[in-house]
């Protein structure tokens, strides 16, 4: 199952960067150059929902631009709707078969998933959560080192994110799934 999720993950078509630029250009305002030096129009990543491409900054700061796909917040929740619908249609065949509560939890979160607005902010408060297991930190704090972590979040760049793009310090990786 994570294998085939995994796959799911970075391997879907990406979307023409002409579709890309003209999303940067609408959700940041102004032309991409006034922001952009460079924007590799090959993405990195392309999953269901975006997909990313490598970028520097104008003043040279090397990120990842996370550009959502056109229409995929209509799509996903009209997808959403079908199935409550088939949920609501398999309820009544058979009720002990009743996932409606679930798709209508579903249907309730998505929306939010879908803003990077959102995400920008997790993953702020997520690092500022666990600033303190930092090694540095940890023992001065008299957490045990066993529990100690060190790790790299990615920055957001003030100014340079939306509901449907999020642009982050770059960090050189590896896929680990």
């Amino acid at each position: 199952m994570l294998y085939a999720h995994s796959l799911t993950q970075d391997s879907l078509p990406a979307r023409p960067f002409s579709e890309i630029k003209a999303l940067l250009e609408k959700e940041l305002g102004g032309r991409i150059e006034e922001h952009f030096e460079h924007v590799d129009p090959v993405p990195i990543a392309c999953a269901s929902i975006a997909q990313v491409h490598r970028a520097r900054l104008v003043g040279g700061r090397e990120v990842v631009i996370k550009a959502q796909h056109g229409r995929v917040a209509k799509r996903l929740l009209q997808d959403l709707k079908n199935l409550e619908t088939l949920c609501d249609l398999v309820r009544r065949l058979e009720p002990d078969f009743d996932f409606s509560p679930v798709v209508r939890e579903w249907a309730r979160e998505i929306p939010g998933e879908l803003d990077f607005r959102r995400e920008a902010g997790n993953q702020r408060r997520v690092e500022r959560n666990l600033a303190y297991l930092r090694p540095a930190n940890a023992a001065r704090l008299g957490v045990p080192d066993a529990l100690a972590i060190d790790v790299t979040f990615p920055q957001i760049i003030d100014g340079l994110f939306t509901e449907r793009v999020l642009v982050m310090s770059y960090i050189d990786g590896f896929k680990f799934l």
